[in-house]
């Protein structure tokens, strides 16, 4: 993984971590300037990095100073074993539970989405609008994925949001 993410429920850390990113720039200033509120705990999800311990040190040098400058900790979570433990579902297989995300969730939305913008074009100009190779992937799976499968999705995804919200 070579690119950094940071997300978070509660955005009044972010100045604090801002600042100690930005520090030698002009945004410092704007930074400093931003209030930061309580204690926090950044949870650090062991599920999406590799069984890489140079990659993980590193990610762990970079998070001692965070938590340094914004006054928090981090904690490693392991989302799937937690899930196997706790799960409110039946299903305690996380990968499982959430086997149809990509199709049902994304590749459905994304046909969704430009169904209108589709049709119109091919009102007015009589052909299939111009787009990447990977959107018409995108669309040509998404197509085949039943509003009753999305919103079975939709339900499996609102229960491990309100499980993962409540850990």
């Amino acid at each position: 993984m070579d690119t950094s993410a940071w997300m978070g429920r509660d955005l009044q850390m972010f100045p604090a971590v801002c600042r100690l990113l930005h520090s030698n720039t002009r945004m410092a200033e704007i930074y400093r300037s931003l209030p930061i509120e309580g204690p926090v705990e950044i949870l650090y999800p062991t599920d999406f990095f590799p069984d890489n311990s140079e990659q993980l040190q590193v990610t762990q040098d970079f998070l001692a100073p965070v938590t340094r400058a914004t006054g928090s900790s981090f904690r490693q979570i392991p989302i799937h074993e937690d899930w196997r433990e706790t799960a409110p579902v039946e299903e305690k297989d996380l990968h499982q539970y959430l086997y149809n995300l990509t199709r049902h969730g994304l590749f459905y939305s994304a046909f969704k989405s430009f169904e209108e913008f589709r049709n119109k074009h091919v009102e007015k100009y009589g052909h299939s609008p111009f787009v990447t190779e990977m959107v018409r992937r995108y669309w040509e799976l998404g197509k085949d994925v039943a509003e009753k499968q999305h919103g079975e999705l939709m339900k499996r995804l609102r229960a491990f949001q309100q499980w993962f919200l409540a850990r």
